[in-house]
């Protein structure tokens, strides 16, 4: 499989660099300017280092990154909202504004969350319910998430070692959607914070789509992907571990065998929730469980083999998802691949949809490639070697480009 060219080490030292000048300044000083002087980058190679790392405009890297450090301290302290905007930066408008496109909930909303038994998100304009909700519940037989008519689905999440369910329902005009959280036992005052993470993730809130349609305007290219699905996002798993499970247990079968190892896994290693549902599997458990139990329910012994002990390095923290998320894209593959049993489609897979990097392609992919034989109208499926030419036409978008292109051919349905 041809593999996917990653940066130079010079510029992933700038961004540790620039990473330790964000660790260094107080929000409100996170400006390009600043942060190049801190860093002892020349001028405007923070924008070439946010572009080339993190798959984003410098810009729009530090307005999300303000945004998270004020949702933090919201959530942690009993500052005024107008102390928290201007210490990261923002007036009080902008503020509410980027939590609301990153979380779907303003600053009042967001610190509501604590103890609540229920909130409602507001969402983006055009959000796409229909095609969302067939994503989201698209194996019927799930143990974790189950669909409800066409505007309804419930999942299970886990919270460390508590499991909740999460009842949603979207409104009627794709504006808002109602979610009410569930518990057995002694209640979590943080679950609600939990539930709301997982949704922004699972809903594609943060992940840009106006940059690729503002560009769709002027190219050709870019407006024949996008098609009818404007205000289409990429809906990232749950949690960054879930993203890595599943591509494992999908690895070269097709998808109704893939749905079943998942619910088997999910089964033995997840944890029961309310509703009848289960968490997505845990790694702990996972680890925890002798091979044979796989083997014995239909999966193969190296499948396994690579899912326990990808598992029990997640468990243990040797493989820290969350801290490759907030690194450089070079070092989240090259941690991954170094992994056994993970390659370049599990990589870029997991990349995409588990720590969501914005330029990943996943090669190799059956559903990508027979998409790309459509939209490029190929007379034979292309190669691998083939298939990163084309989609290297889509660079910076290539994550949200896979999905378009998969949503675009009824026979291309995604692997994940």
């Amino acid at each position: 499989m041809a593999k996917q060219p990653l940066t130079d080490t010079a510029t992933q030292d700038e961004w540790r660099a620039t990473r330790a000048a964000l660790e260094q300044l107080p929000p409100r000083r996170w400006q390009p300017q600043q942060l190049a002087r801190v860093a002892g980058l020349e001028t405007g190679r923070v924008g070439v280092v946010f572009e080339e790392h993190r798959h984003t405009t410098a810009r729009v890297g530090l307005t999300e990154a303000r945004g998270r450090a004020a949702r933090q301290q919201l959530l942690s302290s009993a500052e005024p909202v107008e102390t928290v905007a201007a210490a990261c930066g923002l007036t009080v408008r902008a503020l509410n504004r980027n939590l609301l496109d990153q979380t779907g909930l303003d600053c009042a909303s967001t610190r509501s969350l604590l103890g609540a038994p229920n909130f409602t998100l507001r969402l983006p304009p055009r959000f796409r319910v229909a095609e969302t909700m067939a994503y989201l519940t698209r194996d019927p037989r799930s143990l974790n998430i189950r669909g409800s008519g066409d505007r309804a689905f419930a999942f299970g999440l886990a919270i460390g070692e508590r499991a909740v369910s999460a009842v949603c329902q979207f409104d009627a005009d794709a504006t808002e959607l109602q979610v009410e959280v569930l518990q057995r036992g002694r209640q979590r005052d943080d679950a609600a914070i939990h539930v709301a993470d997982a949704l922004a993730r699972m809903l594609g809130l943060a992940s840009g789509t106006k940059q690729l349609e503002n560009l769709a305007r002027r190219e050709e290219l870019m407006r024949r992907l996008i098609g009818p699905r404007r205000g289409m996002r990429i809906p990232l798993t749950a949690a960054p571990v879930d993203a890595l499970t599943w591509s494992i247990l999908g690895q070269q079968i097709n998808l109704p065998f893939a749905y079943e190892l998942l619910r088997t896994t999910t089964a033995l290693c997840g944890l029961r929730a309310p509703e009848r549902l289960y968490t997505m599997p845990i790694p702990a458990r996972i680890a925890q469980t002798p091979e044979s139990a796989f083997t014995s329910r239909k999966m193969s012994r190296s499948k396994a083999r690579y899912l326990v002990d990808i598992a029990s390095a997640a468990a243990s923290g040797t493989l820290n998802l969350t801290a490759l998320a907030e690194g450089t894209f070079a070092t989240a593959y090259e941690t991954l691949t170094a992994l056994r049993g993970i390659g370049p489609w599990t990589a870029n897979y997991t990349l995409m949809r588990g720590l969501g990097f914005a330029d990943c392609a996943p090669i190799g992919d059956a559903g990508l490639r027979r998409a790309l034989r459509r939209f490029d109208q190929l007379e034979t499926p292309p190669d691998d070697a083939e298939m990163v030419r084309l989609m290297a036409r889509f660079r910076p978008f290539r994550s949200l480009a896979t999905f378009h292109l998969w949503r675009g051919s009824d026979d291309a349905l995604p692997t994940g």
